[in-house]
């Protein structure tokens, strides 16, 4: 079953000249002196899924925000490796894909997922211990 984008109306006068009317999932007649045209897309357009990272305060474990709304929990593909992660997510009208990079390894079998109202958050542990950083003062 394929998802469609969002169906763009657009009414052609008598004239000839083409102006957009509406934006929509149903068309509809404007009055007898206008034809109205539908431009419906066959596929779902892929996007970017907006990602949030973080560490938490022990510097040991990175936070992951993933903003999917739209999408069922089990139609959420998630992979991860030490160095980044792949996710995708069919919704009604787009498919979220992407890959990301890690700063820094991480133990993806150790990485725990939750889906909930559109947020995909997933939490891992780094490979190696983050304790040695150095916080870097602002001028």
């Amino acid at each position: 079953m394929t998802g469609l984008h969002p169906i763009m109306t657009k009414n052609l006068a008598l004239n000839g000249s083409s102006t957009t009317r509406s934006f929509g999932r149903s068309s509809r007649t404007i009055s007898n002196d206008e034809k109205e045209v539908s431009i419906m897309a066959k596929e779902k357009f892929r996007m970017f899924a907006d990602v949030c990272s973080h560490m938490d305060k022990d510097n040991s474990t990175l936070n992951l925000e993933v903003c999917m709304p739209g999408v069922k929990k089990g139609d959420i593909q998630l992979r991860m490796h030490e160095g980044g992660f792949d996710v995708s997510a069919p919704g009604e009208t787009v498919e979220y894909a992407g890959a990301y990079a890690f700063c820094c390894p991480v133990k993806p079998g150790e990485a725990k997922a939750t889906y909930e109202d559109g947020l995909l958050r997933i939490v891992v542990p780094f490979k190696t211990s983050m304790e040695y950083d150095v916080h870097v003062p602002l001028r």
